[in-house]
C-alpha cells in the first residue's frame, strides 16, 4: 500500500491523502504569506502613529488575515500526514523556538493536535509493514516469531523454490549466465528488503505486533499462492 493510493477516512475528503495535505499545505503557505504581508503594513502603520478609518481598517485586515493562518495551521495539524516529513512539519509548528519559555517549558496545545501526530505514526508505519510484509511474501520470504514472542525470524527459499523463479531460456552458457544474474538479483533484493526493515522506526517491533495482535506465529505466503 503506497501513500499516494491511501484514501482519506471516508466522509472527509475524496483526494488522496498526500493530495489532500497537497491542497492544505498550499492554503496554509498563501495564509502565511498575506500574513506577513498584512503585519508589516500593521508594524509600519504603528510606527507611522496612523489612527482613525485607515488605522481602523488595517486593524480588522491584521486581525481577519491573523485568523485565516490558525485555521488553515490548525487545519494540517488536524489533516492525515502522508509522510514523515509532513509528521515533522507539525511537530515544528507544535514546538517551534518560538513557543519555549526558559529552557524548560512550551506552550500546551489542545489534545487533538498530538493526538493527530500519534494517529499518523501509528498509521504510516502500519502503512509502511503491510506493503512490506506484502512485497517481502509475494517473493516467498516469511516471518516467524519464537514461543515467548522475543525474536521474530526473518527468512526467504533459494530463488530455485520461490514464487518468483522462472527458468531461463537459451542455451546453455546464456542459460546458466542468465540463471546466475537471477540468483544474485533475488538474494540481493530480499536482504535489501530486510535492511529497510531495520532503518524503519519501530520496524521488526511493529511486525512483533502484528504477529502478536493476530495471534499466529509465521506469516508466509499460502502454498496455493506460492506455487
Amino acid at each position: 500500500m503506497s501513500t499516494d493510493s491511501t484514501t482519506a477516512p471516508v466522509g472527509a475528503t475524496t483526494l488522496t491523502i498526500a493530495e489532500e495535505w497537497a491542497r492544505l499545505l498550499a492554503i496554509h503557505t498563501e495564509a502565511a504569506a498575506a500574513d506577513r504581508a498584512i503585519n508589516a503594513i500593521y508594524d509600519a502603520a504603528l510606527a507611522e502613529g496612523s489612527e482613525g478609518d485607515d488605522f481602523t481598517k488595517i486593524e480588522a485586515n491584521w486581525t481577519a488575515t491573523g485568523e485565516a493562518l490558525h485555521s488553515a495551521r490548525d487545519n494540517l495539524l488536524l489533516a492525515a500526514a502522508p509522510d514523515y516529513r509532513a509528521v515533522q512539519w507539525k511537530l515544528a509548528q507544535l514546538f517551534t523556538e518560538g513557543d519555549y519559555h526558559g529552557d524548560q517549558y512550551i506552550s500546551a496545545w489542545h489534545r487533538k493536535f498530538t493526538d493527530a501526530v500519534m494517529a499518523d505514526l501509528a498509521r504510516i508505519q502500519t502503512e509502511f509493514l503491510e506493503a512490506w510484509l506484502s512485497a517481502y511474501m509475494a517473493d516467498g520470504g516469511s516471518a516467524t516469531m519464537e514461543g515467548n514472542g522475543s525474536k521474530v525470524w526473518l527468512g526467504h527459499p533459494t530463488f530455485e523454490l520461490s514464487p518468483r523463479y522462472r527458468r531461463p531460456e537459451g542455451d546453455e552458457p546464456i542459460e546458466a549466465h542468465l540463471s546466475a544474474w537471477q540468483d544474485a538479483h533475488y538474494y540481493a533484493t530480499m536482504n535489501a528488503r530486510v535492511d529497510a526493515l531495520k532503518m524503519f522506526p519501530g520496524g521488526t517491533e511493529a511486525i512483533k505486533a502484528c504477529m502478536r495482535d493476530k495471534g499466529v506465529q509465521c506469516i508466509a505466503l499460502p502454498k496455493e499462492q506460492a506455487a
